[in-house]
């Protein structure tokens, strides 16, 4: 561009010179001025030129076409998607090379129209809610934080737990937080005195602070006692640690780690298997105590090749790391009266904790709970919010139809040198699920801290206090499956039942071998179909052509009684040998 401009200036120069005749001295003065003017050309700042917030999408398209199309994503996809795949390769990108791994925010050596979302959305603007008829309403709802932790460190090993508390509690106050849940970050080395303090905050400021135990003490069993080495003295200790942090005030377990990543040296990578035996015992103690176990686990649905990216923030991460779905699906079944809070929804450092993969894992277990921490640059594939304020549609459908499943973790660091850094990491964007109006007035509600409340067993904040907007109603859900048991007499071995949701009529019939007719209709049509028990645990049937279809009736065989539930309508029964069950 510069020499372009010197070629064109000097022919210019001498066209003048020829055209006013100009002398040898005349000429030699304007040749010395134009140097002094292409120098301060050449290194004026280029930031007066060109737009450093999209300079790597205006490079990539060498300038050509309007800024709006410069930045649409799904455009700027189909000028570099060679192969059309969807997404841009390295060898595709046709910006300068250094600027991939800016855009590349997973590390897996492509560009999606994700990724490019993420980083238009650091400068545009979101809905304007200003006007919205219940914008105070929301702005005004209080928050109760899930997962917090207090960093009192003031350097030389010294510690200012008083000034840190003091601080917290102003930056709760200035961002309409009413109580935080506050716990060890994730260790693998024991450290009672670090809870022991967080106890004496509790007692001090009981309607602001809540406690979680095991960071320092039990995460590290889970983590250092490899899963075939477990013997009963572990045990035994393990009981004896959990049963001493309820004891003396905690009302949940929690940091815990089933994968935990190294950002930078001195940050521990935390690696085992969901289903490790003193996971198993963890889910047993909060079954016995009544409390939740809150767990910080990356999602693996396969194997998964840690990125570069990852692998260069620290030598402690690995180069692959093991499926593990699979073995958290087992810890969830292992104990259903164990509550298990899976956090960090909105930080997904593997890019596959998708809304696909959260729904199916909410639908399967009753007992799993969600945390939400948004932080900008880690959540590029799937994040929450999209386009700078616009909550994602699918997760918008997803907090909606599990109203009761989420809440507000953050992750907020309250620090000792009353710097708000960060705070405003962890709270400041997750707040904003609430307080502005994006949810309906009912499910902003519970997620503010309605189910916090419900699922931690403590009351701070009286939901009458702050009625629903007029014109707000309750969301159609169906309510937990132990209120909507039907219990009908059984004459003979056949029970009549009215399914809740649809309406139609459902006439079961048992023979001798262990087979069952099942006789269905609405008001114009019933139909009779052979169902046979399989395995023990579904209802199956046989069509016209033999091929046997198992329904999601799932049969448990008792001494004198059978159970039916169907998860996709959401009824439940029980069957017993013409007796009426008990009421």
């Amino acid at each position: 561009m510069v020499g372009g401009w010197r070629r064109r200036h000097f022919s210019f120069l001498g066209f003048a010179a020829y055209r006013h005749s100009c002398s040898i001295d005349c000429m030699n003065r304007i040749i010395i001025a134009s140097q002094f003017i292409l120098m301060a050309i050449m290194i004026s700042p280029p930031s007066q030129a060109i737009d450093r917030t999209s300079v790597e999408v205006q490079l990539a398209q060498r300038g050509g076409g309007d800024r709006s199309s410069q930045r649409t994503p799904s455009k700027v996809i189909k000028k570099m998607d060679e192969d059309g795949d969807g997404r841009i390769s390295r060898d595709e990108f046709l910006g300068p090379k250094n600027r991939f791994g800016k855009l590349d925010a997973d590390g897996d050596g492509y560009v999606t129209k994700e990724e490019l979302e993420a980083r238009f959305s650091k400068t545009s603007k979101g809905p304007d809610f200003s006007k919205h008829p219940n914008a105070a309403w929301y702005a005004k709802l209080p928050v109760i934080v899930t997962h917090a932790h207090i960093k009192p460190d003031i350097g030389q090993g010294d510690r200012d737990w008083e000034g840190t508390t003091e601080n917290a509690i102003r930056q709760m106050d200035e961002h309409g937080v009413q109580a935080s849940i506050v716990m060890s970050p994730p260790s693998n080395r024991s450290e009672n005195s670090y809870f022991d303090d967080l106890i004496r905050v509790t007692k001090k400021y009981p309607t602001r602070f809540r406690v979680l135990g095991g960071g320092r003490s039990l995460n590290p069993m889970i983590n250092n006692i490899s899963r075939d080495s477990v013997d009963e003295g572990d045990r035994a200790d393990f009981i004896a640690r959990a049963d001493e942090l309820i004891a003396k005030g905690a009302i949940g377990f929690g940091e815990t780690t089933a994968l935990h990543f190294s950002f930078r040296s001195g940050h521990p990578f935390e690696n085992v298997q969901p289903d490790h035996p003193l996971y198993l015992l963890l889910a047993d103690m909060a079954a016995k105590h009544d409390v939740p176990i809150d767990i910080h686990m990356e999602a693996v649905p396969e194997k998964w090749a840690v990125s570069k990216r990852m692998r260069k923030k620290s030598s402690d991460n690995p180069a692959y790391i093991e499926e593990n779905i699979t073995a958290f699906e087992r810890l969830l079944r292992h104990n259903r009266k164990a509550r298990i809070i899976w956090v960090h929804l909105g930080m997904d450092t593997t890019g596959l904790r998708s809304p696909d993969l959260t729904r199916r894992l909410l639908q399967a277990h009753p007992n799993l709970y969600l945390s939400l921490k948004l932080i900008r640059g880690l959540n590029a594939r799937f994040p929450i919010f999209r386009g700078g304020a616009r909550m994602d549609p699918d997760w918008k459908r997803l907090i909606t139809k599990f109203p009761d499943r989420f809440m507000i973790g953050a992750e907020a660091w309250y620090l000792a040198d009353n710097s708000v850094k960060g705070f405003r990491k962890g709270i400041a964007p997750a707040v904003r699920v609430v307080r502005l109006p994006y949810l309906p007035p009912v499910v902003a509600r519970k997620v503010a801290f309605e189910n916090a409340q419900r699922i931690f067993k403590f009351k701070l904040i009286n939901p009458s206090d702050y009625p629903l907007p007029a014109g707000s109603a309750e969301p159609k859900t169906m309510g937990p499956l132990s209120k909507r048991e039907i219990r009908k007499l059984i004459v003979g071995n056949t029970l009549d039942f009215i399914a809740p949701t649809n309406g139609n009529h459902l006439f079961i019939y048992f023979d001798e071998d262990g087979s069952a007719f099942l006789k269905r209709g609405g008001r114009n049509r019933v139909f009779t179909k052979r169902w046979f028990i399989n395995k023990k645990s579904m209802l199956c049937r046989t069509t016209r052509n033999d091929k046997k279809h198992c329904t999601k009736i799932l049969l448990k065989n008792q001494p004198d009684q059978i159970t039916l539930f169907n998860k996709k309508f959401r009824y439940q029964a029980k069957l017993s040998n013409g007796r009426k069950l008990p009421e």
